[in-house]
């Protein structure tokens, strides 16, 4: 970001978006494409990059940038706020806790096809297999008895 100034006194004209500008002072001058370091013929108007802001640590802008002079520089400043912690998490209710464990029950149920299958054929292990799932699914629905 560009600002066309004066310097005596210490006066920003005007702001412009970007790496170049064109200038236009009403009976006096005017310039096309001008970049940081252009100064009219009579030294009086100059053109130099605004410093960008820089957001301290835990904090957060609000509201609109202002512009001001520090030394011969031209900096760009917004007031400035803590950043609220984030919110305590929302301990899950039991409605949340019961559809969690439903669903974990689901997917165990739904991978649980394999080892029907193998069963069925009657590869070795497999019984075994399908008592774990069924053991896993019996301690979930016995979970869910005991939510409140």
């Amino acid at each position: 970001m560009l600002a066309l100034i004066t310097k005596t006194p210490n006066t920003i004209v005007e702001r412009f978006e970007g790496g170049r500008a064109d200038i236009n002072i009403p009976g006096l001058w005017q310039a096309q494409d001008a970049t940081v370091g252009w100064q009219s013929p009579d030294g009086v108007y100059s053109l130099v990059e605004i410093k960008p802001f820089a957001v301290p640590d835990g904090k957060q802008v609000q509201g609109q940038p202002s512009y001001a002079f520090d030394g011969d520089d031209v900096v760009e400043t917004y007031d400035v706020a803590d950043i609220p912690p984030p919110p305590e998490p929302v301990p899950p209710t039991a409605a949340d806790r019961k559809a969690e464990i439903i669903g974990q029950i689901a997917m165990i149920e739904a991978g649980q096809q394999r080892a029907v299958r193998e069963a069925i054929i009657g590869l070795p292990g497999a019984a075994d297999r399908l008592k774990a799932i069924d053991a896993k699914i019996s301690a979930l629905r016995d979970s869910l008895l005991k939510i409140v």
